[in-house]
């Protein structure tokens, strides 16, 4: 438990990191600073892994519900959530915002709180 703990700490570095090669499917994403044209001009991977750094972030701060929080036991356990909340954000930016620009972040935890991830 505690390898893995280490290792969701480390994927919420990587946001503040430059960008990497992806060996794994949650390394490499960087746009957790950018906005919703970056987002909808990277690829799967990069908005993936960016999906996860999210993810990883608020089971390090157990800030997820309890029916998630306990379920994320490993990276791979981790994927299908960093894959809905990819998946909502790509639904939420795909007719665009007509040139208004907006914070991955905010549209991050916009799906959160739709989806009912939060204790908060």
């Amino acid at each position: 438990m505690k390898t893995e703990a280490t290792a969701l700490v480390l994927v919420a570095a990587l946001a503040a990191m430059s960008p990497v090669i992806a060996d794994e499917w949650y390394d490499g994403g960087d746009l957790n600073d950018k906005d919703n044209v970056a987002w909808q001009e990277a690829g799967s991977d990069n908005r993936l892994a960016s999906a996860a750094n999210t993810v990883a972030a608020l089971w390090n701060g157990e800030y997820l519900v309890p029916r998630i929080q306990t379920n994320i036991t490993s990276m791979d356990a981790m994927k299908p959530y960093a894959i809905e909340l990819m998946t909502c954000i790509d639904t939420a930016t795909e007719k665009g915002f007509d040139g208004v620009r907006f914070q991955y972040s905010d549209l991050a935890m916009g799906c959160v709180a739709l989806m009912e991830w939060t204790k908060l």
